[in-house]
């Protein structure tokens, strides 16, 4: 199968399973997903993760979901007997002092403890794993696994974790290396045995938000049914790889075109780009300078390297100091922006957002809109919804000479 045969293909399928959404949406809502509409990071993963392994949580399944975790860690009988008495925290502190951390999710099972480190985004501290075995094993004489569960899959930094200690506390069972997507393995057993509707669709919820956020996908059954094309055989597979290869070029090559389309309509408002490195690097952003030499700037940008946690408003470029009017201008723009240094005020974006309606992660409609000139519009229309405002308050002269 050549590429053009491929791509006509998973065409079809594509059409087929959006054909198959739209006739199950009124029954199904197959699209939407609560965690869409909340700012689920690590610490708001973490305290759903723990309320599920909870045999107290307000789920009201006991111990099921907790047994099904320690199945899909690997975790023997002995774990097992005791997980109805289990008892489950977060934010647990460790050992005080120079090397006091902070285990995300904490599971005490009599004198055994199963600890996971949530990493979806944020990279290691120094020794950070290290150390988080060395205080499991000092006090949990009954065992202790600690669980590092990864976005993408990959397992801690060799600043973390010696990898020579790494592999051995791996083949001791100490140590768990895994990732969000392998994770709907258990969702997925735990869906069966909730006897809550509730509870179920909260399941069914996170396995969308896994497959759009860390696997690219709102849709697992149709990344599934794509994987099954492409594994028929030589000639389906290669050209895939290939596909799969280009990604990164093909990503960058939609930017490309969304800063050309920016920079041109910037130029015919007398504005300029300030910034064009949106990007798989973390803090890229696109924005716009309502003048020549100015510091600030209004636009868009992703909070980590996988276009992930997207946000926008005011940036200021080595912390200029702000114009007097322009924070309050900023808040009547986005209603209630959050601030730091470099962007003085700041929203993540949503599908609702009155400025930015996509998704917080750059998924499959960000690069569609990237390609077709949505994104680039909603850029402009946002700067053009600043200068009115700015114009409005009488400070848009001074937004421009700072």
């Amino acid at each position: 199968m050549q590429t053009e045969q491929l791509l006509d293909a998973t065409a079809d399928l594509l059409r087929g399973r959006a054909a198959q959404r739209a006739a199950d949406a009124e029954i199904h809502a197959p699209d939407f997903c609560l965690l869409d509409y909340l700012d689920v990071r690590e610490n708001g993963i973490s305290r759903i993760l723990a309320n599920l392994l909870d045999p107290s949580g307000s789920h009201g399944q006991g111990a099921r979901f907790l047994e099904a975790f320690l199945k899909w860690a690997g975790l023997d009988g002995g774990w097992l007997a005791g997980a109805s008495t289990a008892k489950v925290y977060t934010e647990m502190p460790t050992a005080s002092g120079k090397g006091r951390g902070y285990i995300d999710i904490l599971v005490r099972i009599g004198g055994r403890a199963l600890a996971i480190e949530n990493k979806p985004d944020a990279t290691d501290q120094p020794l950070q794993v290290a150390r988080y075995l060395d205080d499991l094993a000092q006090h949990c004489r009954g065992g202790h696994c600690l669980v590092y569960l990864s976005g993408s899959g990959e397992g801690p930094s060799a600043t973390s974790i010696e990898p020579a200690r790494a592999s051995r506390e791996v083949e001791a069972g100490n140590l768990v290396l895994t990732g969000y997507p392998a994770l709907i393995e258990w969702l997925e057993e735990c869906m069966p045995v909730s006897r809550a509707p509730a509870v179920s669709a909260m399941l069914e919820g996170i396995v969308r938000h896994i497959g759009k956020r860390f696997m690219g996908t709102d849709d697992v059954q149709e990344q599934s049914d794509l994987i099954d094309v492409v594994v028929r055989n030589r000639d389906a597979l290669e050209p895939a790889l290939a596909i799969v290869e280009a990604g990164d070029a093909i990503r960058a090559r939609l930017l490309e075109g969304v800063v050309t389309a920016v920079s041109g309509a910037a130029r015919s408002r007398g504005w300029r780009v300030a910034r064009s490195d949106l990007g798989p690097v973390r803090y890229g952003a696109i924005t716009i300078s309502f003048g020549t030499n100015s510091s600030l700037g209004f636009g868009l940008a992703a909070d980590t390297a996988s276009y992930g946690w997207l946000y926008y408003g005011l940036n200021s470029v080595g912390g200029v100091r702000l114009p007097a009017g322009l924070k309050g201008a900023m808040k009547a723009l986005l209603g209630a922006p959050k601030s730091t240094k470099a962007w003085p005020a700041w929203k993540l974006v949503g599908p609702n957002d009155r400025h930015f309606p996509i998704a917080t992660h750059a998924d499959r409609a960000f690069w569609l809109a990237a390609l077709d000139g949505s994104l680039a519009a909603m850029v402009i229309d946002f700067a053009d919804a600043v200068e009115n405002r700015l114009r409005a308050d009488r400070i848009l002269t001074a937004v421009r000479s700072r």
